[in-house]
Order: C-alpha cells, then structure tokens, then sequence
C-alpha cells in the first residue's frame, strides 16, 4: 500500500468509530423514550374558605360538616335586623317619591279639573254678590233690588233648613247639645295639637347642634377638597365637577341643619313645625349620602380617577354617613321625651273626637259606611249660615240704606271675594296646565335617590349571608348560631369533590413531552381493576426539588418539574389524600 491510501483507510476508521460510539449513546436515550411516562402523586380537593364581608351576630348556621352542597345555597344567616329596618323605611320613602312623580306626570284628574272649576264658579258668584252689594250701598236700591234681596235671603234660608234637616236625620237619637259640644271640642283638639308649644331640653338642642357643626365641618371638607382636585391638573373637568356638586349639597345641608336648629330655639314656634323641620334636615342628610355613595362608585369606575381623587371622595362618604346619623339622632331625641309624649296624645284626642263625630252618623237608622259623616255636615252649615248671614245683611242693607262705613265694608268684601276669584282661577290654571319641567325632574331625582339607597341597602343586606360558590362538600365549620362573627374570618371551609386534582412530579428529561390538554391514565389502589381519565391542566415552568412526601431520598434530592392534572369525580369515588399513579398517552 502507498502511504495515500493508508490515509484512506485511517480516515474511515474514525469515522465508523465515530458512528458507533454515538449510537451507542442514543440508545438509552431513546430507549428512554419509548417506555410509558408514568409519575405518581397525591389526589388533592378544590377548596374555598368562606368568611363574611362584614361582621355581626350570627342568626343562623344551616349546614353541618360533611353535608353536599350545592351553588347558591344559604349556609350561613347573620343578624341583619336593623338593615332590614333601614330598607322598609327606604321602601316607603320611595313609594311615596314614585306616587308624586306619577302624581306631577299624569297631571290633574277629570274630578280634580271640575272641582277646581266649581271653585272658581263660587268664587266669581260671590263677587259679583259682592259687587252688587256695593252698588247697592252706593246707589241705594230698587224695588226690584229689594225683592232679589229677599228671594236671595229665602234661598239661604232654605239651603240653611235643609242640610240642618239632613244633619238631624243623620243624628237622630243624639241631643243637638252633644254634637255641638263635640264639634267645639273638636276644634279646640286641633288648635291644641297644630299649636303645642315645647320647651326643649339641653340634651335636643345638643343633637341638634352637633348635626349643624357636622354639617358646617362637611361644608369645610368639601371644600377642601374641591381646591385640592381643582389644582391637580391631572384630574379632567367632569372629575372637578363633582367635588363642585358636592359642595353644593353640602352647603344645603348646613341651610337646613340650620333652619332646623333655629326652629327648636324659638319657643314661639309650634311643636309640630320644629319636628318637621329637623325631619327635612334629617331626609337630605339620608339623600346626600346615597347620592355621595353613587359619585363615589362612579369614580371608581372611571380610569380617569386619581388615588387622591378617590380618597376625597371616600371622606366625603364617610362625612355624608357621620351627618345622616347625626341628623337621625337629632330627629329621635326631638320625637322622644315629655314634649313628644303630650304630642301624641293630643294627636289621639283629635281622632277620638273625629271617631266620636262620625259614630253618631253610624248610630242612625239606615246608615251606611257610605253615609256622609256629621263633621262633613257640620261644615256645611256653617258655610251655609255664614251665606244666609250675609244674604240678611244685604237685605238689610237694602232696606235700610247704608251708611260711609257700611260701603266701605261692601268694597273690602269686593276686594275680598276678588282676590278669592283670582285665587281659584290660578289653581285651576295649575290644574290644567300641569306640573312644569323642573317640578317633574325634581321629583324625578328624589325617585333615583330613593331607589338608590333601596339599592344600596339591598346590597347591605346581601353582606349578612353567606352561600356556597360551587357544588362541593362542607369540610370544616367554626362557627356556632349566637357567636359574633368578624369581617374577613374563616368560617367555613367547602370542597369540590366532583372534579379533583392530582399533582405528579416529572424529571427534567422527560417533562417536555407533558403538555396542556393531554389525557392521562389515573389508578388508585383502592380500586385496582378501574381507570380515571384525567386531563394535563397545567405544567410547571421551573424546576424544583421533589416534595418531601415522595418516599425515598434519591428522588427527593432531584430536580422535577410539577404536573397538575385534572380529575372528573362524578361519582366521588376518589378522595383527597389518595395516593395515585398516572400514565401520560405518548
């Protein structure tokens, strides 16, 4: 051989060597690769800790260790009885603003129209009565005059007898004395109630003047913090305009805290119009914290909003809820007490009355719940009597001449009855024409803040609950009917058993070949002749070392990457703390 092709040779035997060493070292790899990806690990259940979002009195515990559970039932009930207070007074609240905006939005009724026409009809016919009075007085009268006067007294007279008649009728079997004794003291019940005065004690005039300083101190805040979101130019227009907003309700709220302050300080005012006025100062300070709540969440809303923006808002909330219970404790401290007391017992004197007037009606042969009542009767004849006094001094009048005085009675009798016409032709006007815009969008505002604390009390009130998320298995209960349980604390403790977890650890040379969504066979010694389908849920993206529950120190020692593979339970055959083994499809 020449020294070339030794060189051949040479060169092909490394390389045949070569080959050979490699595919002696890809052969476990391979190998490898080939056998079944098997891991084995521990079945662990879903679970969720359940604690409430605020803390209270727990009323009820409905559920025991161990029961199923299904999504939405109600495990657990606390004590939301002063909640449920607050939302049946908010309920009426906002019956009555929807009855006035449908009462402002549907206008005058047909019967409301012609009553107010009748007005206006009486009203005009006593002017004109009154004007030929006058002429009368001025002119001296006619024959013709004079037997008007007469036929006009005659049919006064008349009218007179007859509602006396009906009256008599109504009340046969009732002395004439008793009724008019009742019908006085009647009246004298209601001037007692409508004109009771009261002496306030130190502690009411406190509560007032602490809700008028919370007010003032709002007012201060709200202000505050308008200067301050104004200055941050990061915050738009819209968000300057509704710290605007709430200063503007704030200053109205001092207006009324302090008109309610300054009625209970005048001893001259009645007792009913000092309690009217705190009750108003109270319902805007209700009104102003659900409309500061609804700004608030509106922010909160809006990307826009800056953290401080957000924190002045929440004060503004908060000082809004301080005012309403202020303003509340005010209201029950002037509708509490002595005064509060003889109140409402003049209140029930005018009822008895009221009662004792109309049972007299209702003792008569033939009457009916239908049967006009006596005080409707009595009202009647005095009208009527009032009508025949001066059909008798018109004829009077006309009999006798009238003298300076007596026209210039019969010209303010003119000047009366004309500002009565004008009177009723204006609220016949308002009848016809109905509400205007801004009436309408007022009560229309005072129906969304009412619904709006409905609301928000609806919210409160689902706080006072809790119920399961899932279908599942209550596996702990801390808590017993009659404990105070505290925002955030763990309750209860569900797990969803229907569909479990089974977390396997794989080495690094053999976890590439696991990903999301593929099948894996499952089996449990507790039953050796059944298969689980379980699904790849989710594969680790570092590596760790083995968990010291895998049984010998070698394989704790590796480095592995978690497996977490999803298992359908729907017979709950499988447990939590199962040891399982699971075979990946290849």
């Amino acid at each position: 051989m020449n020294k070339k092709t030794l060189t051949i040779i040479f060169i092909l035997a490394v390389v045949v060597a070569a080959a050979g060493i490699s595919w002696w070292q890809f052969q476990p790899v391979a190998a490898a690769n080939e056998e079944p990806l098997e891991a084995t690990g521990v079945i662990e259940a879903r679970t969720v800790n359940l604690s409430p979002e605020v803390g209270g009195q727990v009323r009820e515990v409905l559920v025991e260790e161990g029961e199923r559970v299904i999504t939405g039932q109600l495990l657990v009930h606390l004590d939301d009885s002063l909640v449920l207070s607050q939302r049946s007074q908010a309920q009426a609240t906002w019956q009555a603003a929807q009855a006035q905006l449908a009462l402002l939005q549907a206008g005058a009724t047909a019967e409301q129209i012609a009553a107010a026409e009748a007005q206006l009809a009486q009203a005009e016919a006593n002017l004109h009565l009154a004007q030929a009075n006058l002429a009368l007085a001025e002119a001296g009268a006619t024959a013709e005059q004079i037997a008007a006067a007469e036929a006009h007294l005659a049919q006064t007279e008349a009218g007179l007898h007859t509602i006396q008649v009906n009256l008599d009728t109504l009340t046969a079997g009732t002395p004439p004395q008793t009724i008019a004794a009742t019908e006085t003291s009647l009246a004298l019940a209601w001037n007692r109630y409508n004109y009771m005065r009261a002496s306030l004690t130190t502690e009411q005039l406190e509560a007032l003047r602490t809700a008028l300083t919370t007010a003032e101190n709002n007012l201060a805040a709200a202000e505050a913090h308008q200067d301050h979101v104004s200055e941050d130019t990061r915050n738009p227009v819209q968000i300057v305009n509704v710290f605007a907003e709430s200063v503007v309700d704030a200053e109205t709220a001092v207006t009324t805290a302090q008109q309610a302050y300054d009625a209970a300080q005048d001893e001259t005012r009645p007792y009913t119009h000092q309690i009217e006025q705190v009750r108003q100062s109270w319902e805007l300070a209700q009104a102003n914290l659900v409309i500061a709540q609804a700004r608030y969440d509106g922010l909160a809303a809006d990307s826009r909003t800056t953290a401080d923006a957000l924190d002045a808002a929440q004060e503004i909330v908060d000082n809004a809820e301080e005012l309403a219970t202020a303003a509340q404790t005010a209201y029950d401290s002037l509708t509490s007490g002595i005064s509060a007391t003889q109140l409402a017992a003049a209140w029930r004197e005018v009822q008895r009355l009221q009662a004792q007037l109309n049972a007299y009606a209702l003792a008569a042969p033939g009457s009916t719940a239908s049967t006009p009542s006596v005080e409707s009767l009595l009202a009647q004849i005095e009208a009527a009597a009032a009508q025949n006094e001066i059909a008798a001094a018109n004829l009077a009048g006309v009999l006798n001449g009238a003298r300076i005085e007596e026209i210039a009675a019969a010209q303010a009798q003119v000047d009366a009855a004309m500002a009565q016409r004008d009177m009723a032709a204006a609220s016949l006007a308002g009848l016809v024409n109905g509400a205007r815009a801004e009436e309408i969008a007022a009560a229309q505002a005072q129906v969304n803040a009412a619904q709006a604390q409905l609301a928000m009390l609806d919210v409160q009130l689902g706080k006072f609950t809790i119920t399961a998320p899932w279908d599942g298995i209550l596996l702990t209960r801390s808590v017993e009917p009659g404990e105070t349980a505290l925002p955030g604390t763990t309750l209860l403790e569900i797990g969803r058993l229907d569909r479990l977890k089974l977390t396997v650890y794989l080495p690094e040379d053999r976890f590439g070949i696991v990903t999301p969504g593929q099948s894996a066979t499952v089996t449990v010694d507790t039953y050796p002749d059944r298969e689980f389908i379980g699904t790849v849920l989710q594969v680790a993206d570092e590596a760790e070392f083995t968990p010291s529950n895998i049984q010998t120190q070698e394989e704790r020692v590796r480095l592995v990457y978690a497996v977490v593979i999803s298992l359908e339970n729907p017979d709950l055959a499988l447990k939590p703390g199962m040891i399982a083994d699971a075979e990946f499809e290849q």
